[in-house]
């Protein structure tokens, strides 16, 4: 009686079930098929946009560049690369995380960077960097932060 059940059908897709992982280094090959030809990872079988990934390439390059301007015009060190919270590091003073968007991020997105960062011997910081020449770059931080390091000095006497 058994034998006589369908086994051989695809089962549904489990909807609790975590989402499928991706790659986390694609192996690009050139995917060749009479109809059309396009380039596919050989593990994910994802397929590869172009335009996309030159999008993002730029996008990380303009966001070095800022990063690097950053540090050069507060005498801080880049730290971007390192894989940090911060970006930038102004040693003894404060830990910067520096983003470069079209519109200003909210003050929940920009709290939640600072929270990010942390707090300790450096003060959290955040900076945005409108894009373009000449664009607007604003630096945000904690008033308690700020005012625990540059508070009124007490007056003697």
């Amino acid at each position: 009686m058994s034998d006589d059940l369908p086994f051989d059908y695809p089962s549904e897709p489990n909807p609790g079930a975590a989402p499928r992982r991706v790659c986390r280094r694609h192996e690009w090959v050139r995917w060749e098929d009479p109809i059309v030809s396009e380039t596919r990872c050989a593990r994910c079988n994802v397929i590869r946009d172009d335009a996309t990934s030159r999008r993002g390439k730029n996008n990380r390059s303009r966001g070095n560049a800022a990063e690097l301007v950053v540090a050069r015009h507060l005498g801080g060190k880049k730290m971007g690369p390192l894989g940090l919270p911060w970006d930038v590091e102004m040693p003894g003073y404060a830990r910067l995380q520096v983003k470069k968007l079209a519109t200003a991020p909210s003050l929940r997105s920009v709290a939640s960077e600072l929270a990010r960062i942390g707090s300790g011997a450096e003060m959290p910081g955040f900076i945005w960097v409108e894009p373009g020449r000449g664009g607007e770059r604003l630096i945000v931080f904690r008033l308690s932060d700020f005012a625990e390091r540059h508070g009124i000095p007490e007056v003697e006497g």
